[in-house]
């Protein structure tokens, strides 16, 4: 698989796939050096190791680590991943406490999961996903140094449903110890109220819509929801303010309900900016802007060009350049292009981001239901760019939600903010998510759970020789972007200059 760069040269990204008869993968050789290989019991074709490696010296020379995923797999009979160990790592001891990096899960007689336990950043509490910035929260989490992952402890969380598949309390053990509660209302499965025993949150009311779309979250105050009459989320109020502008989050869809466009506006500065951040998706494509609007006018201040590069559902790699950065948020150079390749796990979720030296970017360990038990990285600027995350799925920081392309996901509430758009296909409860099971399903656009394969590429031409992907026409690509950022909406975005992805031209 390569990518064709405006240059005309060929940009390798995977050099070899092998498959065996059952069409499953079973090595993965990336263009970066690094390797993959998967395991399968031989009866029941389950994986059983996932192992990658990389070569044991950087460009530069220098020695390093060579192996960077060893995970093992072990299964109850009916195909319950029971335990999840990554060798990679050693066991530590932090705070009088034995932490192994494994992880152990639990199911009732209907193979629902009602308890995990696994590694998590000691500072993680109730209301970590609100990302608040005076908790040193980070991208719904706490940021680890690459450096320091010793400081990690064990928790364990028990899940509690009730008879409609509900998740109605989650118990978290650990060093800040809390318990959520969800209650649901009597006469559907529409979700009343949450609360938590820490402190930190009051019994928060909960309100639908007639077509059953939840219309608030529980953030750092009462985020709104509003959707249109295609049943698509168009707004998120994080802070409602009278007589100023609100700090809220837009969406737009095409005519297939999936999402084009996404803006952001903050209030900073005392009030005196308003700092809007749009970013649109062409397919794989996407171009973020962000400006500052002062009552002198509104100015430019960063432009990224990114490209997805997939392997069917699977993004194996993603490009970015920037045009663009005034301030140095997400790069010191303009002109910059970076290459992040995508490591994920069974469920697809990006467990490791690696550069094209093979060197760590971030690694990301989740809590079952989604939320992050912690992130490391090389350094924040770096990490903070890590927006495809738990499933493979992008998580918009603002809200904290997953969007999956039907709707959008709430991890620490473990449901859909609406109805399943498909009816009763995956079970009679529309807000629950993959049937109380996460551990072993996956939901890939929001509307059934479904086993992640291990074949994603083979149905698109993917076979054991390198292949030439021609993901992206560029110049069209970048016309219809910038025709979209310059469409006067709620984001009022003004035409902006020149841009290339790496070269390429309006």
């Amino acid at each position: 698989m390569t990518v064709t760069l405006p240059d005309g040269t060929l940009q390798p990204i995977i050099d070899d796939i092998e498959y065996d008869a059952k069409g499953q993968r079973v090595a993965v050789s990336y263009a970066n050096g690094v390797n993959t290989t998967y395991s399968y019991e031989e009866t029941t074709w389950r994986l059983i190791k996932l192992y990658s490696t990389r070569s044991n010296r950087d460009r530069n020379g220098k020695e390093r680590k060579s192996v960077i995923q060893d995970i093992v797999y072990t299964y109850d009979p009916v195909g319950n991943i029971t335990r999840l160990k990554d060798n990679t790592y050693a066991t530590v001891f932090y705070n009088n406490q034995k932490v192994e990096p494994l992880s152990d899960y639990t199911y009732d007689a209907l193979y629902r999961l009602i308890e995990a336990n696994g590694r998590q950043h000691p500072g993680i509490n109730a209301r970590t996903h609100q990302d608040n910035d005076q908790d040193g929260d980070f991208k719904q989490s706490k940021f680890i140094p690459l450096s320091d992952r010793n400081a990690l402890e064990q928790y364990r969380e028990n899940y509690t449903y009730d008879d409609a598949g509900n998740l109605i309390k989650t118990t978290h053990i650990a060093s800040n110890s809390w318990t959520r509660t969800q209650e649901i209302m009597p006469d559907s499965n529409r979700l009343k109220s949450v609360s938590s025993n820490n402190g930190f949150t009051d019994s928060l009311p909960i309100t639908y819509d007639r077509s059953g779309n939840q219309q608030q979250l529980n953030g750092n105050s009462t985020v709104s929801l509003t959707f249109n009459c295609c049943e698509n989320l168009v707004k998120a109020g994080i802070i409602e303010r009278e007589g100023q502008p609100d700090d809220s989050d837009y969406y737009t869809y095409d005519s297939g309900e999936m999402r084009t466009r996404k803006v952001s506006e903050r209030l900073v500065n005392g009030g005196a900016v308003i700092q809007k951040e749009s970013k649109i998706y062409l397919g794989n494509y996407e171009v973020k802007r962000l400006h500052n609007e002062t009552e002198n006018g509104e100015t430019t201040i960063l432009k990224r060009q990114t490209l997805r590069v997939m392997d069917g559902e699977t993004c194996v790699a993603i490009f970015h350049y920037w045009e663009q950065d005034d301030w140095q948020r997400e790069v010191e150079q303009v002109g910059t292009r970076k290459l992040r390749y995508q490591m994920g796990n069974h469920l697809g979720s990006v467990a490791l981001e690696v550069d094209d030296d093979a060197q760590i970017i971030s690694y990301e360990e989740y809590f079952p239901y989604g939320g992050t038990a912690f992130i490391a990285g090389k350094n924040q600027q770096e990490v903070k760019l890590k927006e495809y995350r738990y499933s493979g799925k992008e998580r918009d920081d603002g809200t904290g939600l997953y969007y999956y392309g039907a709707r959008y996901y709430a991890p620490w509430l473990g449901r859909w903010l609406k109805p399943d758009p498909a009816g009763t296909v995956d079970g009679l409860n529309l807000y629950g998510f993959v049937g109380d099971n996460p551990i072993h399903w996956v939901d890939f656009q929001g509307m059934s759970k479904e086993v992640k394969k291990k074949n994603d590429g083979k149905a698109h031409g993917l076979r054991s020789r390198t292949g030439t992907n021609n993901l992206l026409e560029p110049s069209d690509a970048y016309k219809k972007a910038s025709a979209l950022a310059n469409e006067f909406d709620k984001s009022q975005m003004k035409p902006g200059g020149t841009g290339v992805f790496g070269g390429y031209k309006k």
